[in-house]
């Protein structure tokens, strides 16, 4: 739970989780370190040199351990943070004391000048800079020999039907001919793998180890059409950033759900929620996850997750407010359902049968509904009134949706036999 805390910069309350384990088991060296380790973070120099005080007087074979480990990084055999890498070996050397560990501090002063030099010539630590890209994630676990991939269904092909309308020419979206295919859809499992989404959930990637980014996981808005050049992987804006923000470790098996624009309902119906599907039929089961990334925050986020019996307690929220950036013992995604915005039929039928009860569905549809936007913050119809007034000559009845719960509005539109509606994006 800690280690959730830290990932989405909540310092306090993973402080207060580790301070429980403390009351627990004062004997915790990790902890203490950890521990340490945030009071860093946040400038509190006094209460890092404290607990790490504690975690050398508990355990001094850490010295050894540490040391290691530090020798691995210059080596560039692990990744970590350079910054709060060299406060460690400072510390580490002001708390040392006596001849015993003379040469111990000698080693620590060696690593820290070779790190502060790989600072200045940007020789090290790159663990933010991608070195390429993979359009398809099977490729990559298939040359790597890394990772796990589930195939789960396979591809689908949508069909278009061209409405009526008043206008003279129809939507553009309908201008790809009879219709359009959708990729095959898989899980895949990524030691040490990473995810990044930025503040407005508006780009994401997911990361390999060996720092390659994986093309059909990682979108980008506009939504295009599948296929469309402009979203091929050699394009994604992340390949151009030469640094990342500091990315959070997370121990144990992090699902990652998030996609792009995870409060607007259409996409956290369609791109994300079939998502849980996906890891259902590649034989993952909820307490075989230590973790699921998604927001739970809006109340159609928190009913459907409780519908699907996902967990609250192990659900990493993306704040919104900085960039999110994850690194997880094990990376467990599940492909989109089609493309982001585009959804095959099996999406559909999955939503249908999560969220419908049994009586409603035996229904005949008999309503005439007509869907409201005047509780939107934007594209409200002006007229609203004057087209409800028209509407209810002809047996039509005007509902704010903004009222039902997920399953009452899945419940209501499955007894409609007409839905008008003025078309929006938000």
């Amino acid at each position: 739970m800690a280690s959730a805390f830290q990932a989405v910069g909540q310092w306090q309350k993973a402080l207060d989780c580790l301070n429980e384990c403390l009351a627990i088991n004062w004997g915790q060296t990790k902890v203490f370190g950890e521990i340490a380790m945030i009071f860093l973070r946040a400038g509190y120099q006094k209460e890092a040199f404290q607990y790490l005080s504690e975690m050398v007087g508990q355990n001094n074979q850490i010295f050894e351990s540490i040391l290691t480990g530090l020798k691995q990084i210059i080596r560039g055999e692990v990744k970590t943070n350079k910054e709060l890498l060299l406060i460690r070996c400072s510390l580490l050397k002001a708390l040392l004391s006596g001849e015993e560990v003379v040469d111990f501090c000698q080693q620590l002063t060696a690593l820290n000048n070779l790190i502060k030099k790989s600072l200045k010539n940007n020789t090290i630590f790159k663990e933010s800079e991608l070195k390429g890209f993979y359009e398809r994630t099977q490729d990559w676990v298939t040359s790597q020999e890394f990772g796990s991939f589930y195939p789960a269904l396979p591809e689908s092909f949508i069909r278009f039907l061209p409405p009526h309308t008043l206008d003279k020419f129809i939507h553009y979206s309908f201008r790809f001919g009879v219709g359009i295919s959708l990729p095959e859809t898989f899980v895949v499992s990524i030691p040490q793998g990473r995810v990044w989404l930025n503040k407005d959930e508006s780009r994401m990637a997911i990361i390999t180890p060996d720092n390659n980014l994986l093309g059909d996981l990682s979108p980008e808005s506009p939504a295009l059409s599948p296929n469309h050049p402009d979203k091929h992987p050699s394009r994604h804006s992340l390949l151009q950033r030469s640094k990342l923000p500091p990315v959070q470790s997370v121990s144990g098996t992090v699902a990652v759900l998030s996609g792009l624009l995870n409060d607007v309902y259409f996409h956290w119906l369609f791109d994300l929620l079939p998502r849980f599907y996906l890891l259902q039929l590649a034989g993952w089961h909820w307490d075989d996850i230590d973790w699921f990334v998604v927001n739970n925050q809006l109340p159609f986020q928190e009913e459907s997750l409780a519908m699907l019996g996902v967990p609250a307690a192990k659900v990493i929220h993306h704040s919104g407010q900085v960039d999110l950036h994850l690194q997880a013992d094990n990376l467990l995604v599940p492909s989109f359902p089609g493309t982001v915005a585009w959804m095959p039929r099996w999406a559909c039928g999955f939503l249908r049968n999560t969220f419908l009860s049994s009586e409603s569905v035996q229904s005949k549809p008999n309503k005439r509904i007509y869907i409201r936007r005047n509780l939107s913050s934007s594209r409200r119809l002006i007229n609203e009134e004057e087209v409800i007034t028209c509407l209810e000559r002809l047996g039509f009845e005007a509902i704010n949706l903004e009222l039902l719960s997920m399953q009452e509005q899945a419940n209501l539109f499955v007894q409609a036999e007409i839905v008008v509606a003025p078309m929006a994006v938000v």
